[in-house]
């Protein structure tokens, strides 16, 4: 099994850039997120722990949680995989097996 920590800038969705990661925790995923995420951009995630960092490290981190929801009815469409908010990063974690 291997996790995989994807960025994709949603002002231009054909870059994005995916690394393998050892663990979904936050101490393993902000260090990688400081190293290609402009402080104070906004962050679009779902519920995972492993983001509960974001915000303490200077950005701005909205969330959508899937057990609830797949759209966000307070924004009426902000999503992790499908959000056009300008300057706007979504991160996406996957396994690969």
């Amino acid at each position: 099994m291997v996790w995989v920590l994807g960025m994709v800038n949603l002002d231009d969705s054909s870059r994005g850039i995916f690394f393998c990661v050892a663990d979904r925790r936050a101490e393993t995923l902000t260090p990688i997120i400081k190293a290609y995420v402009q402080d104070g951009a906004t962050i679009v995630t779902d519920c995972w722990r492993g983001y509960e960092l974001l915000a303490r490290n200077g950005y701005t981190h909205l969330t959508v949680n899937h057990s609830r929801n797949f759209v966000d009815p307070r924004t009426g469409g902000l999503n992790c995989t499908g959000c056009r908010l300008n300057g706007t990063i979504c991160m996406i974690v996957i396994v690969v097996s």
